[in-house]
């Protein structure tokens, strides 16, 4: 048959999507990944598993650690926050993986207590599984077959503008950030980003309270087509109260955790953990070919802490077990 059957099929009562929005660039090469796969491959021509996660979904999240951006990459946990104060990272049931600053290992102890970040100057936080993460390194260079964490920092989009923010929440809560970039010159060579952060907040505790600044400059030349200088600094400082919680009262590995009242400290009221962390790099990048680039980058870290809290343990020759006797050390 060569007829042509014509059919109008009217839906009713659908719904008008008011915004569809697409954003992405399919074979854009993210930020940095290069640094810590050493291979200049998108992530779909990447033979291990690699998920990125992009400063636009950090930011309709409102995630403020590396803890909750990783909530988007199945198999990735916080392990442990040592009272609240650092961010040591699990993947595929791996403890301690190494958290990096644009491909550089801060912190080297073996079960990685880690550093914190702030997320207001992150570009994108990159995530690789797998043994292929085996070469990044963590306390005395072993590595994690777990995977590794790479933390982004942002730089220069050669555009014009600028942006601040104000976040209040919980508990006293009050975070002000801001980014501003700009063009400096008519040629479109040279360019200059500044990303900074100030936060304090208490806790529901009482004496427990924390405070940061953070701050992240960057410029970036281009002196002609093929050639890319950029330097970046960032640098956090952070004072946060310990708060381990409770305690367990039994004398052996049996769970008798003490009912502690939600508001109760086991502290001393000028318990603090200061954390100074700071990381610049200068990186050129020179175009040969149309495939063929050199690259050279010189990375530099700083890593302090001064840590002032309690520990509570059982006294000596006391039979009471509820008895617990607190010391302070540094």
């Amino acid at each position: 048959m060569n007829d042509s059957i014509i059919v109008d099929i009217k839906m009713n009562g659908g719904k008008t999507l008011n915004t569809i929005e697409v954003f992405g660039e399919r074979y854009k090469q993210p930020e940095k990944l290069d640094a810590i796969t050493r291979m200049p491959l998108r992530p779909s021509e990447q033979i291990q598993s690699i998920s990125i996660i992009s400063d636009k979904v950090i930011k309709e999240q409102g995630a403020l650690t590396v803890t909750d951006a990783v909530r988007n990459v199945p198999g990735v946990t916080l392990f442990g926050s040592y009272g609240g104060v650092r961010e040591s990272m699990s993947i595929r049931g791996y403890r301690g993986v190494p958290v990096l600053k644009n491909g550089v290992r801060i912190d080297s102890d073996f079960r990685t207590g880690s550093i914190t970040s702030d997320m207001q100057g992150v570009e994108s936080i990159q995530v690789i599984k797998g043994s292929a993460a085996i070469t990044q390194g963590i306390g005395d260079d072993l590595g994690s077959p777990g995977g590794v964490i790479n933390v982004v920092t942002k730089t220069p989009k050669f555009i014009n503008g600028g942006e601040v923010s104000f976040r209040t929440g919980s508990w006293g809560q009050a975070r002000t950030t801001f980014d501003v970039q700009t063009v400096l010159d008519e040629k479109q060579t040279i360019a200059i980003r500044l990303n900074g952060a100030y936060e304090r907040s208490d806790g529901y505790r009482k004496y427990v309270s924390s405070n940061s600044v953070y701050i992240n400059p960057s410029l970036e030349w281009r002196p002609d087509d093929k050639t890319i200088v950029t330097l970046e600094l960032d640098y956090l400082n952070s004072n946060k109260t310990p708060d381990r919680g409770t305690v367990n009262l039994s004398e052996d590995t049996e769970e008798n955790l003490y009912e502690m009242p939600h508001d109760e400290f086991l502290g001393f009221k000028d318990d603090n953990v200061n954390t100074k962390i700071m990381t610049y790099a200068a990186r050129i990048t020179r175009q040969i070919a149309d495939k063929l680039s050199v690259r050279a980058a010189y990375f530099n870290s700083s890593y302090e802490t001064d840590n002032i809290g309690a520990s509570i343990a059982k006294i000596k020759g006391e039979t009471n077990l509820a008895l617990r006797q607190r010391s302070i050390g540094r």
